[in-house]
């Protein structure tokens, strides 16, 4: 079973960029959007999650739930555009 990652703000910006960087690494990769309608297609890119309540987003929460229905049990929640600023990255 390969790695299930949830990235929000996968629309456009740094989550999009995200997205496109797990999926080129093999991830499945999860696009959380307000909108999924304005997603661009994004190969590997393989469900799109649209309730994004911060409290959602692990398990057991609504989002979380959604992905694992639609593509397996998520190994990681990336919230690009939430990055604290000063602290270091974490490679994934």
């Amino acid at each position: 079973m390969g790695k299930v990652a949830l990235v929000t703000g996968a629309n456009r910006g740094l989550g999009l960029e995200v997205a496109r960087s797990l999926a080129a690494r093999g991830w499945t990769v999860a696009a959380g959007v307000r909108q999924a309608s304005r997603l661009p297609p994004v190969p590997g890119v393989t469900a799109v999650v649209d309730d994004l309540r911060i409290a959602g987003l692990l398990p057991p929460g609504p989002a979380a739930l959604t992905v694992e229905q639609a593509v397996g049990l998520m190994q990681a929640a990336l919230t690009p555009a939430a990055l604290a600023v000063g602290q270091p990255p974490v490679a994934v």
